[in-house]
């Protein structure tokens, strides 16, 4: 009497959501199961329930079913494994599982949840004993501190829980193993710090030589575009110069001409006394000298007849 009283006053679970993206199928379909079996549903209701918790995608698979499936909670249970967990991906999952390693900063409680979650995916057939010595046996493959790795194998865990404290175990006692020491400081300590400074030194020198190369090649470009500068000041120099000579040679023409044509204008010639031409090119005399040269020639003929 008192468990049916208790049945009939149970409080009633809602089950979450399923959307297909945000949680894995297996694990969804474990809650969903456990608050069915809490709120003592029948296969028609767990369909039902099951069928109003989808949402996107989950929820548009239902429209590829029949309505025998929708009520059937098996066939509709079935119809959703092979949607979004079909049996084809255990082989992915499985070559997952053989290549987890313990990544780095990740700790060993974290890697063995990680491994064992995997696993449920990779295998989810297997009986569990054997699922839990695979699991273990790739825990300890996966550890990447030699040690370590030695330590919980030859420990001989049978249980993946005893392997991941005898992993806490041996790094609690590691990190507890190293504490600073004090120790007499040595040669090679008192040159560290030199060798430091020297370092730093050259790097600083090699930082000031790149930037004094730089600061050279500056110095450089500015000094031949310097030179350039007076190169082509010179050449218009030149090329003034000699423009000024050409101009200056004819005006010393120019004027040598007007002196000789005002000298001309001053000559007086001593035959006629004409200004502006010599005896030698007066055109008297040569008029004069002309004429005296025909009156010889009409003279000729007449003394030869005598």
């Amino acid at each position: 009497m008192y468990n049916c009283s208790q049945k009939q006053y149970r409080k009633q679970k809602d089950p979450d959501t399923y959307d297909g993206k945000h949680a894995e199928w297996p694990d969804y379909i474990c809650h969903f199961e456990q608050v069915a079996l809490w709120n003592q549903w029948s296969e028609y209701e767990m369909a039902s329930q099951l069928a109003m918790c989808l949402r996107g995608i989950a929820q548009r698979a239902l429209s590829e079913l029949s309505r025998d499936d929708l009520s059937n909670y098996g066939r509709l249970k079935f119809s959703l494994t092979q949607r979004f967990c079909p049996p084809e991906r255990e082989t992915a999952y499985r070559c997952e599982f053989r290549n987890r390693r313990r990544r780095r900063d990740e700790s060993v409680s974290n890697y063995g949840y990680s491994l064992k979650r995997l696993a449920a995916h990779a295998f989810p057939t297997i009986p569990l004993n054997i699922r839990e010595c695979l699991i273990i046996e790739q825990y300890i493959s996966g550890l990447a501190n030699p040690e370590l790795k030695r330590h919980v194998q030859f420990s001989h865990p049978t249980t993946l829980d005893r392997a991941i404290s005898l992993a806490l175990e041996f790094e609690a006692f590691e990190g507890s193993q190293i504490s600073p020491v004090i120790k007499k400081p040595q040669d090679e300590d008192l040159i560290s710090p030199i060798c430091t400074s020297i370092n730093v030194n050259e790097k600083v020198d090699q930082n000031c030589s790149q930037s004094s190369i730089f600061t050279k090649l500056v110095e450089g470009m500015q000094e031949v575009q310097k030179s350039m500068m007076e190169s082509l000041q010179g050449v218009q120099k030149s090329m003034e110069t000699m423009l000024q000579k050409q101009n200056d040679n004819v005006g010393y023409r120019g004027s040598r001409q007007n002196k000789d044509s005002t000298n001309r204008r001053k000559i007086q010639c001593f035959y006629c006394k004409e200004e502006g031409h010599y005896k030698r090119d007066c055109p008297a005399l040569k008029n004069k000298s002309y004429s005296r040269s025909q009156s010889q020639d009409n003279d000729t003929p007449s003394d030869d007849l005598n």
